[in-house]
């Protein structure tokens, strides 16, 4: 009987394990609708203690002086099926938050994506074209070039 509790606990982590909790994550999306009609979005997302990191850092060292710490872990080094699973588990998120905002109604086709590090950035135009309401819902943003 434990033996079989105990599978079951360990099925239900192991299952939740995978899935990105929302909160603990960073997202951003701009949004550009273009004189054309076509609708273009960025997203990103990373994780909130990367950035926790980078503000303890800025707070510790205010004169932003380069300080050189050994590397903790090479994102280089990860292999690809490690690579494949984190970059499956941002898209799942980007999915959900996506749907969430109800930019693109129809789909999207995707421009360009990549992880880099702990970040992931998505790069695509809806697969339909914006109407009047989307317009009015959705002003573009203005650091969408910089973004």
């Amino acid at each position: 009987m434990r033996i079989l509790l105990f599978l079951l606990a360990s099925s239900i982590l192991i299952g939740c394990a995978g899935k990105k909790d929302p909160q603990q994550y960073r997202q951003q999306f701009l949004t550009q609708i273009n004189d054309d009609g076509s609708k273009w979005f960025k997203y990103s997302a990373s994780p909130i203690f990367a950035l926790n990191k980078q503000i303890k850092r800025s707070i510790e060292n205010p004169n932003n002086q380069v300080k050189k710490e050994p590397p903790r872990s090479n994102p280089k080094k990860r292999n690809s099926r490690s690579e494949e699973k984190l970059l499956e588990s941002y898209q799942a998120l980007a999915e959900q938050y996506l749907e969430k905002e109800g930019f693109c109604s129809k789909g999207y086709i995707k421009l360009d994506e990549s992880l880099m590090g702990n970040e992931y950035f998505l790069f695509a135009e809806c697969n339909e074209s914006a109407t009047e309401q989307d317009r009015s819902l959705w002003k573009n943003n203005p650091h969408f070039e910089n973004g």
